[in-house]
């Protein structure tokens, strides 16, 4: 693995894990709540540069 793909592979874990923890938050909020992930991330196509969609 080369250094750029070993800095996105770990950009791309940082995000998913931040991810992960901004939807427990936004669940934790309120009983019954649930959340999901919209556009690159929910279809799998997300790259280093990809942001974070929520609903």
């Amino acid at each position: 693995m080369t250094g750029a793909s070993a800095r996105e592979g770990l950009a791309t874990r940082e995000r998913d894990v931040l991810a992960a923890d901004v939807r427990d938050a936004l669940e934790g909020a309120r009983t019954g709540s649930r959340t999901r992930l919209l556009g690159s991330l929910a279809a799998g196509t997300a790259d280093a540069y990809s942001d974070i969609d929520v609903e």
